[in-house]
């Protein structure tokens, strides 16, 4: 009784819901399009004012090439990636319309795919990773040492909001050998944890957890079976950097795990903010951090990186139609081009794969001084 009186309620906030997109999506449709220098290369989105006479990657030289992802029989977004020795790797959200479902009219599930070197798909079709739930969302994968950790946050149906989890996987069949709830119970809801490998001067390999990118925490965790986490302390002067982002583009949220290039480093994290009439934009930037504990910020965006066509990508299926997004989830370097190749979804409803000049890139971001 409690379950149907719980889904009646949600299944009544998700019509008001709808509701009140339209509403947005009436506004939407009759606001003038912006045409200030270069921001008419928001595709067919008006632009926000916050993101007027903001330049597209392409014409700064970071963005190299953008390409659309197409999965057979399936809408595909929000995805993270790896490299194979045919290609990549590529998991992604999809979502399964149900009646079922007790908290929206559809399951969320996590599938994987092989990708080749232009990033398409290969013969084989797409399969579901069982992760033993009908509500997990969002996944990152990485590699730590010789194992293949899954990260996503998943339904808490007895307390309600999420909870992050990983799933240990097979690396050549992506069968689930462990899953590992993970809980800090610091707030009810648990999304964008991003997880990133460091190798210590033993060559022996530890998981650490970006917990918040900034102000900053971070985690190891010694054993993924366990849910017992060690923090890492940094100064307060690390911790509480002045950054100008969150005042314009909002809260600074976890995105890929990243990476060691060179001597710090890289990663890519989202952020949103809404707009007067209720249309809600997420956005991307890239950061660096010291290669070595405590792995404290070096570098930042100073604004999102941005290319033509971003948003462009058609509402639909079960995509909000008040929010326009750009979400990274994983990405490849390409050593010998000095490439970096994002995945990212979009508009909750598509994927893209955007290349950047890595030395263009890291040229754009505002140091940090420690």
């Amino acid at each position: 009784m409690l379950f149907l009186a719980t889904g009646i309620l949600l299944g009544k906030q998700f019509h008001k819901i709808k509701q009140k997109q339209k509403v947005v999506y009436r506004a939407f449709k009759q606001m003038r399009y912006a045409t200030n220098n270069e921001t008419h290369f928001l595709g067919n989105a008006p632009t926000p004012f916050r993101l007027i006479n903001l330049l597209p990657g392409e014409v700064q030289g970071i963005v190299v090439q953008v390409k659309q992802v197409n999965i057979r029989h399936v809408t595909p977004y929000n995805p993270s990636l790896i490299q194979t020795d045919s290609g990549y790797a590529l998991f992604f959200r999809y979502d399964v319309m149900s009646s079922k479902s007790k908290v929206t009219p559809f399951f969320p599930s996590i599938g994987v795919v092989h990708l080749n070197d232009k990033f398409e798909q290969n013969d084989q079709e797409f399969k579901r990773v069982d992760l033993q739930t009908d509500y997990a969302e969002d996944p990152r994968i990485i590699e730590v040492g010789d194992q293949l950790y899954l990260f996503y946050n998943d339904l808490d149906q007895n307390f309600g909001g999420r909870f992050m989890s990983l799933a240990n996987l097979n690396k050549e069949t992506y069968e689930v050998n462990y899953i590992t709830a993970l809980d800090m119970n610091l707030q009810q809801t648990e999304k964008n944890w991003s997880p990133f490998e460091y190798t210590d001067e033993h060559q022996t390999a530890h998981l650490f957890l970006e917990y918040r990118i900034h102000p900053r925490k971070l985690l190891q965790l010694p054993n993924p079976q366990t849910n017992d986490f060690l923090n890492i302390t940094l100064p307060r002067n690390a911790s509480f950097l002045p950054l100008a982002w969150p005042l314009k583009w909002g809260e600074i949220r976890g995105g890929t795990p990243a990476k060691k290039i060179g001597n710090e480093y890289l990663g890519f994290f989202h952020s949103c903010f809404t707009e007067e009439n209720g249309l809600v934009w997420f956005t991307m930037g890239a950061y660096t951090f010291e290669a070595n504990p405590p792995f404290r910020l070096t570098g930042i965006s100073k604004h999102p990186i941005l290319f033509r066509g971003i948003f462009d990508t058609p509402v639909s299926h079960t995509a909000p139609i008040d929010k326009r997004v750009i979400y990274p989830g994983g990405f490849i370097f390409e050593k010998e081009k000095e490439l970096v190749h994002v995945a990212c979804g979009e508009n909750d409803c598509g994927i893209k794969i955007v290349t950047m000049d890595l030395k263009k890139l890291k040229e754009s971001l505002f140091k940090l001084d420690n």
